[in-house]
């Protein structure tokens, strides 16, 4: 009784989405939003890679928009402030690895 009710849900939900299931076979195998899963010991990056990759396909104009806005945004945040706002204090204050630990170590563990 579950899984009738599941089923029914999933179709009742798809309805109101208005997102278009597949009729014949010659559709199923032209959309590109199936994910394969006829082989689930294929690596793990792969089977992720393939379902972002089908998700950005089928994605709106707007939806692409707004992820290249997200994409410049992320670019300026951490390449172009990193370079002018947040210079190398370890680097230019300390010339071997042992110093720059030992002042992590004693910034971390100091009493307030």
């Amino acid at each position: 009784m579950k899984v009738l009710f599941s089923v029914f849900n999933i179709l009742f939900n798809f309805k109101l989405l208005n997102i278009e299931l597949p009729s014949t076979a010659e559709n199923i195998n032209s959309k590109s939003y199936l994910v394969r899963m006829d082989n689930k010991n294929e690596n793990i990056l792969l089977r992720v890679w393939r379902f972002y990759l089908s998700g950005f396909k089928n994605m709106s104009n707007w939806g692409r928009q707004v992820w290249i806005i997200i994409l410049i945004k992320l670019f300026i945040m951490f390449a172009i402030l990193k370079i002018f706002f947040f210079p190398d204090f370890l680097n230019t204050n300390f010339k071997t690895d042992q110093e720059r630990s030992d002042y992590v170590l004693e910034i971390l563990t100091k009493p307030k």
